[in-house]
């Protein structure tokens, strides 16, 4: 016996535990009609095949898997068209309406770091298949009291894409009257505008010091597509891909940041008379740059780095004969070895 406590409280009898971390496993969204589709889910360490994890008739728009894996929120059609929250536990139990959204569309569903909170888009759009054009105000939804409030006191007319810094500081999204996107403090308000091609508000630094966005840069007579830093402590701006320290202009688009390496993964359309593009990783401390993909055939897009960082899960789009193929890979970094999923499914994310 051994004194542990704080009062000289001793420890009778030995103790033992024994801990183990769970593999994570993906969902994805798989389209069962024309206009019907469900989330299904898979476990890659296993090798088990594709499970439907909803039943909703076909009314799942997209989901959004917790930080620690123990929930997933889906937004769903609702009998009067618009678009609610629903949130279901990982085993498949206690599914509820989160938020009863009625006519409007509620959809892109941020988790806060600690997921005790979530940031979403609620507002109205003229084409309920395209929640990208949504045209409201990112609200604020206390997960323990279930309060929600707006983000900001005079919505901004279609500011969308929130996303949170790993450590939930900031709130990042999309202004698309202005093509900016905004930085938000929740412990100062204070706010940053980074002026921006496309909405991509999610390519944040493990130690939330940087954020990553593309801008479009004029050379060679054409706008070429790079991938600047931000950094927010010392108020500087940095083209870390693309731009003057190439010899040919190339447009880069489709980027995740690693979460715990400074390195990214982005796709790179090498040559311009090609839709197609490469999927890349860069190492922006060394500059290395590690190639994934090179079929000029495909474009690779809704890149995914796993908790650990160890494997990247992304989709592939290719036209044949008229027809949009969709494919699920996964990367291995420590090996290389690039294995398929599963075929005709989309929207790929991990659940922890």
């Amino acid at each position: 016996p051994a004194v542990v406590g704080i009062k000289s409280e001793k420890i009778q009898s030995a103790y033992q535990w024994t801990a183990s971390i769970r593999t994570p496993k993906i969902l994805a969204l798989k389209a069962l009609t024309s206009s019907e589709q469900e989330i299904f889910m898979r476990d890659p360490a296993a090798g088990s095949p594709w499970e439907q994890f909803t039943s909703t008739d076909g009314g799942i728009h997209d989901f959004f898997p917790s930080p620690d894996g123990e929930q997933v929120i889906y937004s769903a059609e609702n009998d009067l068209g618009g678009m609610d929250l629903w949130i279901i536990q990982r085993d498949g139990a206690n599914l509820h309406r989160l938020q009863d959204c009625v006519q409007d569309i509620c959809d892109q569903v941020a988790w806060s770091p600690d997921a005790k909170k979530i940031a979403f888009v609620r507002g109205n759009s003229l084409s309920k298949n395209d929640a990208a054009w949504i045209e409201g105000g990112i609200w604020l939804l206390d997960l323990e009291t279930n309060i929600s409030s707006l983000l900001f006191e005079k919505p901004q007319t279609l500011s969308l894409n929130p996303a949170w810094s790993p450590d939930g500081m900031w709130l990042s999204c999309w202004s698309e009257n202005s093509k900016e996107i905004t930085l938000y403090n929740h412990s100062t308000e204070e706010q940053i505008s980074l002026e921006a091609s496309k909405g991509d508000t999610d390519c944040w630094s493990s130690d939330s010091r940087y954020i990553y966005y593309p801008v479009l840069e004029f050379q060679q007579a054409a706008f070429h597509q790079v991938i600047r830093k931000a950094d927010l402590a010392n108020n500087t701006l940095q083209t870390v891909i693309g731009g003057e320290d190439e010899r040919a202009w190339l447009n880069y688009d489709n980027f995740a940041c690693h979460p715990r390496e400074n390195k990214i993964a982005v796709t790179v359309q090498s040559n311009v008379k090609l839709p197609g593009k490469q999927l890349i990783s860069v190492d922006l401390q060394t500059g290395e740059r590690m190639m994934i993909s090179d079929d000029l055939a495909s474009i690779p897009s809704n890149l995914r780095w796993s908790p650990a960082g160890d494997r990247l899960l992304f989709q592939i789009n290719r036209f044949a004969a008229d027809e949009l193929e969709q494919t699920l890979w996964i990367w291995d970094q420590l090996n290389g070895h690039l294995d398929m999923l599963g075929e005709q499914l989309h929207s790929p994310a991990w659940l922890p």
